[in-house]
């Protein structure tokens, strides 16, 4: 397998572990989230089984304790710290034998946990640095094909359109018929100062697309309400003055750009120039995707029984891990997550942040 630090330090535990018993086991070491950090070849043919075992099992072994799933298999998995499992392999003999490292696990268990801290650090900075390099990075806006791509359509030019949801502008003003709501080019966005308020389970499903990013037509898609249900809940807001609707893709960015065009569509002025890109710059700096959204399973209910499904998935809902993730570590689908959390929102067992 490819190099890294980490595989020097199971080199090393190979050796001590070579002292206490020969052959020693194999030795693969994962994250929280089943994620492979190395693995001795000889455990290449059960990886798969390991990383689904450790995906959907990692936050219901204690740490510092173990466990061996199959029986008559020499299979354990040690959980040493709060991010990482170490898992150790045997060809033949019973439990007893592999219980015999836990005292040498433990001893790594510090050393290989700062060093995977560090290697997300690294990899936090290196993505940073692509970002800053992407800015910094000055895009052509002088080109055709910079107009071409930022230039709406010709009678837009002169006189750009704001929609606005539920309610009525003249078409007099806009110089052309008003787009339906059905319009593809819509963009609702939720101002951001109120995207920390607490919304019912069908509003923040429907709210974290609302960014200015997604077109009516795919918050309705990616939310998989209809778009009956999603217009009714944009127009509420609307008229509440906490969310706004653009136009066009990128709302208050595309405003910027398309007001920075010269009208003669062949040359910009400096001032023109320095306003696209700004407005470039800050859309390419802008956040990808939609807010989370974080299911909190109120405190007094942690102790209630749950069913083994519905247990796997509350145990994540802590108010501060998004339903993508809790979706990765419980290993059910999308669909599940969220219809054990509706069923409990209905309850009022749980409550939604975003």
């Amino acid at each position: 397998m490819s190099f890294s630090p980490i595989n020097e330090i199971a080199v090393d535990m190979h050796k001590k572990m070579e002292k206490i018993l020969s052959p020693s086991p194999a030795i693969c070491i994962a994250n929280a989230t089943g994620e492979v950090l190395y693995f001795d070849e000889g455990l290449a043919d059960r990886l798969d089984y390991i990383q689904e075992y450790v995906k959907i099992n990692f936050g219901l072994i204690e740490e510092g304790q173990y466990s061996f799933p199959i029986s008559g298999t020499l299979l354990g998995f040690f959980k040493m710290s709060s991010n990482l499992m170490f898992v150790l392999f045997g060809e033949v003999g019973k439990i007893g034998k592999l219980l015999l490292f836990r005292g040498l696990l433990e001893n790594y268990r510090q050393k290989v946990d700062e060093l995977y801290e560090d290697m997300q650090k690294l990899e936090m900075l290196e993505r940073s640095a692509n970002l800053i390099l992407k800015l910094t990075k000055k895009p052509d806006l002088t080109g055709p094909s910079f107009i071409e791509k930022i230039q709406p359509p010709e009678e837009a030019v002169t006189a750009p359109r704001r929609i606005e949801i539920g309610g009525a502008v003249p078409a007099a003003s806009l110089g052309e018929s008003i787009p339906s709501m059905d319009d593809a080019d819509t963009y609702p966005e939720l101002m951001e100062r109120y995207r920390n308020k607490k919304f019912n389970f069908m509003e923040g499903i429907i709210l974290q697309y609302c960014n200015g990013k997604f077109s009516l037509n795919e918050v309705t898609e990616k939310s998989k309400y209809s778009k009956g249900e999603v217009i009714e809940i944009i127009d509420k807001y609307k008229e509440k003055g906490w969310l706004v609707a653009h136009r066009k893709r990128g709302g208050k960015t595309l405003d910027k750009l398309i007001d920075a065009i010269s009208t003669t569509q062949e040359e910009l002025s400096v001032e023109s120039q320095q306003l696209a890109e700004s407005a470039a710059v800050e859309a390419a700096a802008a956040p990808e995707g939609p807010p989370t959204i974080l299911p909190e399973l109120l405190e007094k209910y942690r102790n209630k029984k749950f069913n083994f499904k519905e247990g796997l998935i509350l145990q994540f809902c802590d108010g501060k891990t998004p339903v993508d993730e809790i979706v990765k570590k419980s290993n059910f689908s999308e669909e599940e997550v969220l219809e054990v959390i509706n069923t409990y929102q209905k309850k009022e067992w749980l409550i939604i942040h975003t």
